[in-house]
């Protein structure tokens, strides 16, 4: 009897579980999240340096305060500063709340003026770190900042 040799066998297996491992790679990248906080964000990029000497030029100064309102509620309150030290009134105020950790969180609001301090609330319904992102625009100027907060 002759005796047949198995390494054809073994060199075809080899490369079917390394195909077969490929497959499975390739379709986690494809149908998986991809993490990205902003779609745009190479064209960011590109104006960075513009925003920022706007913002500059404009010398506004955006500071943000929270305090726990109850269980995953926070009470949000922007100030907003004028290069003289006045409040800004009259400003449109948006907070975009993201968890870097996962998505589907995210939500968008629109913080109230009164009187040049911006308020509302927030529900961070998940533990640990959020973004918060205030956009603040008055007369086609605006100012952003990013912060981070831990529920």
């Amino acid at each position: 009897m002759k005796k047949h040799s198995r390494w054809p066998l073994a060199i075809g297996i080899s490369l079917g579980i390394v195909f077969a491992v490929n497959i499975a790679f390739l379709s986690l990248a494809v149908w998986s999240d991809d993490g990205l906080i902003d779609n745009n964000y190479y064209e960011k990029g590109l104006r960075y340096g513009e925003r920022i000497k706007a913002e500059r030029e404009l010398g506004w100064d955006l500071r943000l305060f929270a305090e726990d309102n109850g269980v995953g509620v926070k009470e949000v309150r922007v100030s907003l500063i004028d290069r003289d030290g006045g409040a800004v009134q009259g400003a449109k105020v948006t907070l975009l709340v993201m968890r870097p950790a996962t998505g589907g969180f995210d939500a968008l609001h629109e913080l109230k003026d009164e009187s040049g301090l911006y308020k509302g609330q927030v529900v961070l319904p998940l533990e640990g770190w959020w973004d918060l992102r205030v956009t603040a625009t008055r007369g086609g100027k605006s100012i952003e900042e990013t912060f981070r907060l831990k529920a």
